[in-house]
């Protein structure tokens, strides 16, 4: 049954994955080809749809979620932007 929770999941999951491609052909130079960043959006959705699935409460608190989006939306940027 798909519950809210895993309906925003899911759609988070997909819209991330967006990003996460629009990321990889830039990195790339637009050389990478359909199937790689199929695999690359797909990746994000399945990851949306385990933490949809995980549910419950995970002990963190409830007053903390401003500090831990920016902390993971700067670790974020920077593997965005990290060059190996």
């Amino acid at each position: 049954m798909l519950t809210k929770r895993l309906k925003i999941c899911i759609a988070t999951g997909a819209i991330l994955g967006v990003f996460c491609i629009v990321g990889a052909l830039v990195r790339s130079g637009f050389q990478r080809d359909a199937i790689f960043l199929f695999a690359l959006w797909y990746n994000r959705l399945i990851m949306g749809l385990m933490i949809g699935l995980a549910g419950g409460n995970l002990g963190w608190p409830k007053n903390n979620w401003p500090r831990s989006t920016f902390w993971f939306s700067c670790f974020s940027c920077f593997l965005s932007f990290y060059r190996l």
